[in-house]
């Protein structure tokens, strides 16, 4: 929670200063597909919410969700370490500096994404010019273009933490099956948690306005679930595959 609304507010910040509301449609288009319908609602006020805000205080936003971010990483470290059956033999100031190279390896994948969405934007519009706004290639594959991108860049970003946050040697193979298996069961869970908060769950009804960050906070928590039980995973299928060996 610490981290995700400050960085929201530095998104949108940078966003209104540079007019490309455009790119705001669309992260929030993506955040449709990964959070409740509550919580998507409460992230896309902050992403709209525009500038207006000092210099200032957007940096100590900024900080606060890299360090913020950094303490979900120490935490993953020791679940992972856990899974892998790894001692924890970093010092406390080794352990954070680590934590806060793996949300900025964690970023970059993010970085990339949003620049070839910008560039996607741009080609699917110059298309849509020369073959006409209703050619209906132009706009399944700019929607599959998109979707791959969004797994790619979940996969791409998981595979990089689950590679770098354990305190031991592996090889990239073992690292890329957890990070497809978790990102899978991410979208799995995210639409049946949405199923269950619209059709079972009346969490409005007992928390009112509280409602929507009271969703977040449970995704958040299955979520975290979810990238543990994918490095648990990872663990037993690097086991299994130096048994058969």
């Amino acid at each position: 929670m610490l981290a995700f609304f400050p960085g929201l507010m530095v998104v949108a910040a940078v966003l209104f200063e540079y007019n490309v509301r455009g790119i705001a449609a669309e992260i929030s288009r993506g955040l449709a597909r990964v959070l409740p319908p509550d919580a998507h609602k409460l992230a896309t006020q902050y992403l709209f919410a525009g500038g207006g805000r000092a210099r200032g205080l957007l940096v100590g936003a900024g900080v606060v969700a890299i360090w913020s971010a950094s303490g979900a990483i120490l935490s993953l470290t020791h679940g992972l370490h856990k899974a892998y059956q790894v001692k924890q033999s970093r010092g406390m100031i080794w352990s954070r500096v680590v934590a806060l190279a793996g949300v900025l390896l964690a970023g970059m994948p993010l970085l990339g994404a949003t620049l070839l969405l910008v560039f996607g934007q741009q080609i699917e519009g110059w298309l849509q010019k020369m073959w006409g706004a209703g050619s209906w290639w132009v706009i399944l594959v700019g929607r599959l273009a998109r979707s791959a991108l969004a797994l790619g860049t979940c996969i791409t970003v998981l595979g990089t933490v689950y590679h770098f946050v354990p305190n031991r040697r592996q090889k990239w193979r073992y690292c890329w099956p957890g990070a497809a298996v978790t990102t899978l069961a991410w979208w799995t869970a995210t639409l049946l948690f949405a199923w269950y908060v619209s059709h079972v769950a009346r969490y409005r009804d007992f928390y009112g306005s509280l409602a929507a960050v009271m969703v977040l906070l449970i995704w958040m928590y299955i979520v975290n679930l979810l990238v543990l039980i994918g490095g648990e995973f990872n663990a037993e299928y690097e086991a299994s595959a130096r048994r058969k060996r």
